[in-house]
């Protein structure tokens, strides 16, 4: 059943956004307090994700926790980072940080930035914070 529904999605954004050589670029935020982190698999699905859509022409924003010292914007690789306040996990070693986003923040920079989609990695307060306010 399930192959079934992913099959269905990918056919319908397909005719929807036409991917192709006259397809329309995107600005894509992803949302995830585990960007820049060795912890798990997603700091790794989200660098390859994002390393494809750069090359594509795409603009990729990403919302992350800040941790350690990291500056609250950074232009990195043809990407911006936004980094929002947080606090480190007990024994997680500094690597996974919870973020406590301000809505006016998120609110201004999904206008400055001119946001098309969405994607949320991990269900945090950031994820949550990002899409009431999407």
């Amino acid at each position: 059943m399930m192959n079934n529904i992913v099959s269905y999605t990918r056919i319908v954004v397909r005719r929807k956004y036409h991917f192709g050589p006259q397809s329309k670029l995107m600005n894509i935020c992803f949302v995830s307090d585990l960007f820049d982190s060795s912890y798990g698999g997603v700091p790794v699905v989200m660098d390859r994700f994002i390393r494809s859509l750069v090359e594509r022409g795409h603009k990729v924003t990403i919302f992350t926790s800040k941790g350690n010292g990291k500056k609250s914007v950074e232009k990195k690789e043809n990407c911006t980072v936004y980094r929002f306040s947080s606090f480190t996990l007990p024994k997680s070693e500094g690597e996974y940080a919870l973020s406590f986003p301000s809505f006016r923040r998120i609110r201004r920079i999904f206008e400055a930035e001119g946001i098309d989609v969405l994607h949320c990695h991990v269900p945090s307060f950031l994820s949550i914070a990002c899409v009431l306010e999407a």
